[in-house]
């Protein structure tokens, strides 16, 4: 399973996106700001980031 680092200001997209990748199989992380997505980096890398 590939994971997908998803990063974006706007909740409602981040759901929308999260769900879309999930019913694809995908192992999605989301966060609402680029500080707190290079400290989820620093634990593992994902496969794709948006």
């Amino acid at each position: 399973m590939y994971r997908v680092l998803v990063v974006d200001d706007d909740p409602n997209l981040l759901a929308y996106v999260q769900s879309a990748l999930c019913d694809e199989d995908f192992e999605v992380d989301t966060n609402t700001n680029a500080e707190d997505a290079f400290e989820l980096l620093s634990e593992s890398m994902p496969a794709v980031m948006l």
